[in-house]
């Protein structure tokens, strides 16, 4: 690899997008969706909220756009370049076609990143614009802590059975939800790890009542160790509704978070129902700062569109510009609809049926499904690795996932695209280009 040539090839592909305008247009778009979008979107009229739109609408929008931007500048690269004959002129120098496919990608990567530096920086600022003075709104300090998830030890507390299976076989069963007599407590413990929480914690669990009615209930909470509690939180809820408490850092031991929760006898008992199963109990625990967190974010993002930027300058080496655009607006609208493909893929049903059973499947039904199955593979870790949702809920964002994020998307699914590009792109007659 010749290193001057491609450092001149990064550089008339990012003087190309200065041009004609490209860069520009997408900064002051980014720009126009982060500033904007939380003017327009209505919040409920808290700090916190509006840190919500921010981090929820606004940086979403801001990813979608630079996803489109970055396709649709991978196309245009390689197959305006053919349409006008500007690159006979790369092609006609003692350079490899590989330098001329990894140069335009490292272009359009250097320019996103740029992007994205940009979209932090005035994220950052807009975050520290409608911040509270002096931490006084505890709810939007929680959204900035990074928090990690923790869940209860069933097994510790008793709930884990072990079920024959077969003969000779036994297999560790985990109920979905526990029965709460009135009177009646259960205890268990979150294990978070030996190092303490950075502020205070947040408990969510979703309580149900075997009451006919959505009539409310209480339930009492004890956070600390056992007979010493630090916090008693008495709260009122309708059936169903997830509940968010407080839970005090000095709750916290070498051993974990103890927890007992308690159905009080009150004058219209009833039995409550906790749920037990996935997203049922939790412990969020402040970890890092918000500025550390959305740069592990964007660093995830980056991987992302490192992808994109390799699908576009393949489609463009396979395609005309026009063609190439329609097949990058496809991917765009197949990774939009990546939660819907992995439903399909997973429940086997394009649809719930409400008021009758599910129809019988054909075999144009099962070769669609077929077909819904491999494009899961495919699509299932861009669901996997989004770090929105986790920065919108004040989720912690692991440098795991950033490390999966850039070994998958950015090196492996890039690698298979630019294989690809490659292989048609060194076997293409481009003499012809410019006469189809």
């Amino acid at each position: 690899m010749n290193l001057p040539r491609l450092v001149a090839i990064v550089r008339l592909t990012l003087r190309d997008a200065v041009r004609s305008r490209v860069v520009v247009s997408l900064l002051a778009a980014l720009l126009l969706v982060l500033v904007g979008l939380p003017l327009l979107v209505q919040s409920d009229g808290t700090p916190a909220g509006r840190l919500r739109i921010i981090l929820e609408y606004a940086l979403a929008a801001a990813i979608g756009l630079l996803s489109a931007a970055t396709l649709w500048a991978g196309c245009a690269t390689v197959a305006a370049e053919l349409q006008d004959r500007r690159l006979f002129i790369v092609l006609a120098k003692p350079v490899h076609r590989w330098e001329i496919w990894l140069g335009k990608w490292l272009g359009i990567v250097v320019m996103d990143a740029a992007a994205l530096a940009v979209t932090g920086l005035v994220v950052a600022a807009l975050v520290a614009v409608i911040r509270p003075a002096g931490g006084a709104d505890s709810q939007f300090e929680a959204l900035l802590s990074a928090r990690d998830t923790f869940h209860p030890d069933w097994a510790a507390a008793g709930l884990v059975r072990a079920v024959p299976a077969a003969a000779g076989d036994t297999r560790q069963f985990e109920p979905k939800s526990v029965a709460l007599l009135p009177g009646h407590s259960l205890d268990f413990t979150f294990p978070v790890s030996a190092t303490a929480p950075g502020g205070p914690m947040e408990l969510r669990a979703r309580l149900g009542s075997a009451r006919p009615n959505r009539a409310p209930f209480a339930s009492l909470w004890e956070f600390g160790p056992p007979g010493k509690p630090v916090s008693v939180v008495t709260s009122t809820n309708a059936p169903g509704l997830s509940m968010a408490l407080a839970v005090p850092a000095a709750a916290w031991s070498p051993g974990g978070v103890h927890v007992r929760l308690t159905n009080p006898v009150g004058r219209d008992p009833a039995t409550l129902v906790l749920g037990t199963g996935v997203g049922g109990v939790e412990l969020l625990v402040p970890r890092d700062g918000f500025a550390v967190n959305l740069t592990r974010g964007l660093l995830v993002v980056f991987a992302r569109l490192a992808f994109l930027a390799a699908l576009g300058v393949t489609a463009g080496c396979l395609l005309s510009l026009p063609v190439a655009v329609f097949v990058s607006i496809f991917v765009l609208v197949l990774i939009a609809s990546a939660g819907y493909v992995q439903t399909v893929a997973v429940t086997g049903m394009y649809y719930i049926p409400l008021e009758s059973e599910a129809p019988e499947l054909g075999w144009l039904d099962r070769v669609v499904l077929g077909v819904f199955r491999i494009m899961n593979v495919a699509t299932a870790p861009l669901i996997r690795l989004e770090p929105v949702a986790l920065l919108a809920d004040g989720r912690r964002v692991a440098w795991a996932i950033v490390a999966e994020a850039g070994l998958l998307l950015g090196l492996a699914y890039s690698a298979v695209a630019s294989l690809f590009g490659l292989w048609f792109f060194t076997r293409r007659e481009v003499g012809r280009a410019g006469t189809e």
